[in-house]
């Protein structure tokens, strides 16, 4: 299996055996609100959403990879990846536990991953889809230097709410 990451931290496939660790990301609602991940309720829930993206080896069309911390193996947050427009185009989005404050090591992480995406998966560009209240996504787009396209006005519905979602991109140089 394909691992890439920097220092503390690095991303990986999924797999079954992870599916405490993405419960405990997944049904807290402070981890998963406006970041494009499903709240589940229940391990069941978890499971029936993950196994949708289990794929064998490093596929990226939708896709969830782990962000695993190197010393203790815990899974800290939640990459999500798909490949859109003839697959040169990939959006991100990400999920942190509600445990962990953004560390430079995850965004440093995430821009192996980018590397990745241009080098070998020949992508151009990569998009981030962000709620605006989304602060920990917003600093790991501002930590991996994605510059802001445009915001879109009540896109996202949540909770009987809609919140306005910034667009940020990178492009292959």
């Amino acid at each position: 299996m394909l691992e890439l990451g920097a220092g503390d931290f690095y991303i990986r496939g999924l797999n079954p055996k992870d599916i405490n660790q993405v419960f405990e990301i997944l049904s807290n609602p402070i981890s998963v609100d406006y970041s494009g991940f499903k709240y589940c309720s229940n391990k069941e829930k978890t499971a029936e959403y993950l196994n949708q993206y289990y794929k064998p080896g490093f596929c990226l069309s939708d896709s969830i990879w782990a962000i695993e911390k190197n010393t203790d193996r815990k899974i800290v947050g939640l990459l999500k990846t798909k490949l859109v427009e003839n697959d040169t185009i990939c959006k991100i989005s990400v999920a942190v536990h509600y445990m962990y404050k953004v560390h430079k090591e995850i965004s440093l992480s995430i821009s192996e991953v980018i590397s990745y995406l241009f080098d070998f998966c020949k992508v151009h560009k990569i998009e981030a889809h962000c709620c605006t209240e989304n602060n920990e996504f917003l600093n790991i787009i501002e930590k991996l230097k994605m510059a802001y396209e445009a915001t879109i006005k009540d896109s996202l519905y949540i909770n009987n709410r809609f919140y306005d979602v910034s667009i940020y991109s990178i492009i292959k140089q």
